[in-house]
């Protein structure tokens, strides 16, 4: 019972205007929250849209430059796709580092230079692109036995076309 007359106290101390003011102060705060809320929904949507995109356009996209020229997260984020780097590491990545794992991805699989898709992004373009589609390697590279010729893998010169996969961490 002690309760509520410190209650009715606290009415009685109280003005109408400051309750019409306490009214007003909630409704801006629950807008306030609202407008967040909304926000946020809206950027996780299109978070959503773009990762659909990203996983839509996987095994389709070409980069015509070399890595160094990307440096938007989200075209890093499409390379790191389109080489099957784990999603949640990418995702949650920095641009430096996200870096890294796409240059140690290249260096461990350097039969992707002869890929068109992805032999910009190791800086092979003009005439090194040409001795990289004819020969499979640069000039100066020494072949590595491990790697096999171009013919071997299904590059089809009447299709120009590959045959099989080239990620060797797919087989």
């Amino acid at each position: 019972a002690e309760e509520n007359t410190n209650n009715k106290a606290c009415c009685q101390y109280t003005s109408p205007c400051g309750k019409a003011e306490f009214l007003k102060q909630q409704e801006e705060e629950n807008r306030k929250k609202d407008e967040e809320a909304q926000k946020l929904q809206a950027k996780t949507d299109l978070l959503r849209v773009r990762e659909e995109q990203r996983i839509k356009g996987q095994d389709t996209k070409v980069f015509n430059h070399p890595l160094s020229r990307y440096t938007r997260k989200d075209d890093l984020r499409d390379i790191a796709a389109c080489f099957g780097l784990k999603k949640e590491e990418y995702l949650k990545a920095k641009n430096a580092d996200l870096i890294m794992q796409i240059k140690a991805h290249m260096q461990s699989n350097p039969i992707l230079q002869i890929n068109p898709r992805f032999s910009h992004l190791y800086g092979c373009t003009g005439r090194k692109q040409q001795e990289v589609e004819e020969s499979g390697r640069l000039e100066g590279e020494e072949m590595n036995p491990e790697l096999p010729e171009p013919e071997e893998i299904g590059f089809s010169e009447d299709e120009d076309v590959f045959m099989v996969n080239i990620d060797p961490s797919l087989h």
